[in-house]
């Protein structure tokens, strides 16, 4: 009788409370921004006075609260102050729901709650296979699985979440980025026979790049591939790599034709291709065991690269 009571008393004195809380919201959501009517004198103090209020009066859980952050909800007022319309909490509120329908609200979404269970999963190869859902969830590029995993297992972490176990990792690309060339710089071919016995020297396989002078998506792939940090190390550590300029204008006296026409000629009758860019990776009998023509994507040219060493 009494626990009733006491509820009953809760209740009671609770209702006024929670309506008169409710109304509150009600108009302070009708209410202009703080960061329209203060932002040249208060911007950052406006921003944050807004996302409180839209915490509190928004329904937001952790998750929408985290999302509708100081550049969301800057982002949104700049878009309906250029569209000249009165901005009022509930504009924000109707343009962040609109945006929760979306299907990047669900990606978002879904990488911040797999980001947060990271950040305190203990590191497990013997379980990485399961992880890795979550790891691609909260935004790692795929590209970057297979090197995050063999970062893993030569370190053999104990007690240590993915969050830190991550950081180690980037600290290490930065790194090993930092001793790489800014730019590949190809060893110039004279002759597949000479190519094949260098890979035969040092054990590694042979990456050969058609390319000229003059062939613009021969620099699109330069400036925009074998730029990539991943690309140049995979390349400066697992082959021995040759270029063969197909203009190349200068006289061969071997064949008293040109060194393009050379390579043309060798390009053609060997690998069956006439077009540039063009890269083969060969083993030391001279097989072609991966090859590539242009493209702009880098994964894409990693797994060129990584069948080619199979």
């Amino acid at each position: 009788m009494k626990k009733i009571k006491l509820i009953l008393f809760i209740l009671l004195f609770s209702a006024p409370l929670f309506s008169q809380a409710q109304k509150d919201c009600k108009q302070v959501l009708d209410k202009i921004p703080y960061f329209v009517s203060h932002a040249v004198t208060e911007p950052n103090d406006s921003i944050n006075n807004d996302f409180d209020i839209l915490k509190s009066c928004g329904n937001l859980d952790s998750i929408d609260s985290e999302l509708l952050s100081g550049p969301m909800i800057a982002s949104i007022l700049m878009q309906h102050a250029t569209e000249e319309k009165l901005i009022t909490y509930h504009t924000i509120l109707k343009s962040f729901n609109s945006f929760k329908q979306s299907e990047n609200y669900s990606k978002l979404r879904n990488a911040i709650i797999a980001s947060k269970t990271l950040e305190n999963k203990i590191v497990s190869i013997e379980v990485f296979e399961k992880d890795k859902e979550l790891l691609l969830q909260a935004g790692l590029p795929p590209s970057e699985l297979e090197p995050f995993k063999k970062f893993i297992q030569s370190n053999d972490f104990q007690n240590i979440t993915y969050k830190q176990a991550f950081a180690l990792y980037s600290l290490s690309k930065d790194n090993t980025a930092s001793t790489l060339p800014e730019k590949l710089e190809f060893t110039k071919l004279t002759d597949l026979e000479s190519a094949i016995k260098t890979g035969k020297g040092n054990g590694k396989k042979v990456l050969l790049y058609f390319s000229g002078y003059a062939c613009v998506n021969a620099r699109k792939i330069e400036d925009r591939v074998l730029i990539d940090n991943q690309v140049k190390s995979i390349i400066a550590e697992k082959f021995n790599y040759f270029i063969a300029y197909t203009d190349d204008k200068t006289e061969d006296i071997a064949t008293g034709s040109t060194v393009g026409a050379k390579f043309i000629k060798l390009q053609t009758e060997q690998f069956k291709t006439n077009y540039q860019p063009y890269f083969c990776i060969i083993n030391e009998s001279g097989k072609v065991l991966s090859e590539i023509g242009y493209t702009n994507n880098t994964q894409e040219f990693i797994e060129f690269l990584n069948k080619g060493l199979k």
